[in-house]
């Protein structure tokens, strides 16, 4: 793993680290790095089925940070999440070293979020 990502995965896992808490399954506190994952990787996934675009995992938690309150119940998050950045608009897409990538713009309540990735 490179310096680079390592980096994005910790910031990633402090912005949610306090974020989001398992409220609906008898589980109280922030959730665990491995758990962030799983879930960013789940978003990941429901976005690339649902609309052929797979946000960066940095892109997805700005988004969660932004969407889920504080003591959210953690099982319509990907959901959520992935509904708002499949319905969001589409920017020009632009070639980055060779990769064809897309930016969404999600509409928040604190505000609109560019949620950078690629269309599949």
């Amino acid at each position: 793993m490179s310096m680079r990502t390592y980096l994005r995965q910790t910031s990633v896992v402090a912005l949610l680290g306090g974020t989001i808490f398992l409220t609906g399954c008898g589980t109280t506190g922030p959730l665990t790095q491995e758990q962030i994952n799983a879930l960013i990787a789940q978003i990941q996934t429901y976005t690339a089925q649902a609309c052929a675009f797979q946000p960066t995992a940095a892109s997805v938690a700005t988004v969660i940070a932004a969407l889920v309150p504080q003591a959210a119940p953690a099982v319509g998050v990907v959901n959520l999440v992935g509904d708002a950045i499949c319905k969001a608009p589409t920017t020009k897409a632009a070639v980055r070293r060779g990769v064809v990538q897309a930016t969404r713009i999600v509409s928040t309540p604190k505000g609109p979020i560019a949620v950078t990735g690629r269309n599949l």
